[in-house]
């Protein structure tokens, strides 16, 4: 079966490369037939964390608006995960150009409809180690705006600076027999500069990034028996009963430090890229708004490395790409003491003795594509076939001296792709592309020495075991999509697009499905 498969594909790339033998490399399009997506794919620096980087821009100005709807159903989830999941979004975003000076400004607005959510007390799931959340599957509405603007100002031939920004708030609010409602934001400030000599570009970046989340839990039903839960890592948690008049709230609040380098150089038909971005991080965790008692602490160290090469040919284009993520957390609970301030009369406050480290993990993420492109222009080639794979790597440590709870988790796969560019008449162009894949996971769901046997610490088995069942387990992967772009005028300055897309992951007896539509306008 593998023979006959890798015979077809043969055949398959052996007649289409004879199909476009005939075909010509076209002049540089019109603005109206240039997309986005395949600018940030032929320019990497504009995707880079480096402002100045924008200065590459040679396209000139290009602007999008769009809005656009994504649903997701079915069984295959993850324990924090909705049955159904509905967006509905719309944005715009710009490059613009001037004679030395470029930007770059991009506005999105989603309206966020789950179903059937639990055990996901913050906005971003998984994105704090204490979270507190709850067990009971209600409906959640959430609402995100996120900003971002980049200015890069062209020095002389040489030098090139800038300045990047990003913001993001979002809200979010559930409401079963209780309410949980959760308000973030996000800040990131990244100044920069580029030298350029010949082929050659490099650049360095500065950043500096606040996060910040605040969720509280009222309890507004009849019926007692319920319970919040306090995780602590490695699906540990302390439970709390609650009432009709509970009321509790948590504040997240972390302050990211980092810098990033990269680098470009072009010479004939090859380019190379890559960039090096390391991010430490703190984040403090309050169990009240009034911020008197910090009940944990969690560093981080984050390192990110992409790179890059595009061999261009007479009648085809090679690219490979790889990247490369490592993540490491530490966890700390604070030991503190509700006590009078010395001095004060009838004043009282939380005081802190030290911390005790209580979870660690790591994360690893490697992935890798080729893609070749055949035939058709720069920016509309008429085949892209791409072959991509990932691997993902977890440890997690949760630590009550003399005991010990050990998690490791892997998974890897991988995903073939084949898009289609068509021009229909004058003014049409139809991409069709279809993908299909793999993956498969192993590891050591919970590796326990000296269990607990006392106290209010637990571990969740029953959440436990259906997270490392989800992501061990194989599964396919299939999906496609379409896209049509129509220029309004003959000069093709304008284009209107439709897009619509599919994914589904299946295992045998369940399933998760994504399907999207967006239009849109290019000028």
């Amino acid at each position: 079966m593998r023979i006959i498969m890798k015979t077809s594909i043969y055949k398959f790339l052996l007649g289409f490369s004879l199909i476009i033998q005939s075909h010509v490399i076209q002049a540089e399009e019109p603005k109206g037939l240039l997309t986005l997506e395949r600018a940030k794919i032929l320019y990497p620096w504009l995707t880079s964390k480096n402002a100045a980087g924008l200065t590459v821009n040679d396209f000139g100005s290009l602007s999008q608006v769009n809005g656009g709807v994504e649903f997701v159903t079915g069984d295959y989830k993850r324990v924090d995960d909705p049955e159904v999941m509905a967006k509905a979004s719309v944005g715009t975003e710009s490059f613009l150009s001037g004679r030395d000076i470029f930007f770059y400004g991009s506005f999105n607005f989603d309206h966020i409809e789950k179903r059937g959510q639990a055990w996901s007390g913050t906005i971003k799931p998984r994105s704090v180690i204490n979270m507190m959340t709850d067990s009971i599957p209600g409906r959640v509405t959430g609402e995100n705006y996120r900003i971002s603007a980049g200015v890069g100002y062209r020095v002389n031939k040489t030098l090139s600076a800038g300045i990047g920004f990003d913001y993001e708030t979002a809200t979010a609010a559930k409401r079963v027999d209780g309410r949980n409602r959760n308000v973030a934001s996000s800040i990131e400030v990244r100044p920069s500069v580029t030298i350029r000599k010949g082929g050659f570009m490099a650049g360095a970046s500065l950043l500096y990034r606040h996060d910040a989340e605040r969720a509280d839990y009222i309890f507004l039903g009849d019926v007692t028996g319920k319970h919040i839960y306090n995780f602590q890592g490695g699906w540990m948690f302390v439970r709390e009963g609650i009432t009709n008049s509970t009321v509790m709230d948590r504040g997240y609040f972390s302050d990211y430090y980092g810098a990033s380098l990269q680098g470009s150089f072009f010479s004939g038909n090859t380019a190379l890229y890559g960039e090096l971005t390391a991010e430490y991080g703190n984040e403090n965790d309050f169990d009240d708004y009034n911020i008197l008692r910090r009940y944990a602490f969690i560093e981080s160290m984050n390192l990110s490395m992409n790179a890059g090469i595009t061999i261009t040919g007479n009648l085809t284009k090679h690219l490979i790409k790889l990247h490369a993520g490592f993540k490491e957390r530490l966890s700390y609970k604070i030991e503190n003491l509700y006590e009078q301030v010395p001095g004060e009369v009838n004043t009282w406050s939380w005081f802190e003795y030290g911390m005790t480290l209580r979870y660690y993990d790591k994360f690893e993420k490697y992935t890798g594509s080729y893609s070749m492109e055949v035939g058709g222009s720069r920016w509309n080639p008429d085949w892209v076939f791409t072959l991509s794979g990932v691997v993902d790597r977890f440890f997690g440590e949760f630590i009550v001296y003399p005991s010990y709870y050990l998690q490791e988790i892997n998974c890897a796969g991988g995903e073939l792709s084949a898009n289609r560019n068509f021009a229909i008449g004058k003014r049409s162009i139809l991409d069709i592309s279809l993908s299909g894949g793999a993956s498969k996971g192993w590891g050591e769901m919970m590796d326990i020495r000296n269990e607990i046997e006392s106290g209010n610490l637990k571990i969740a088995s029953n959440l436990l075991e259906s997270d490392y069942n989800h992501t061990t387990s194989g599964r396919m992967i299939m999906g496609g999509g379409v896209k049509y772009r129509y220029s309004i005028s003959d000069k093709k300055e304008t284009t209107l697009f439709v897009n619509a897309g599919f994914r589904q992951i299946q295992r045998r007896g369940s399933s998760r499905s994504l399907i999207s539509v967006s239009l849109g306008l290019l000028f």
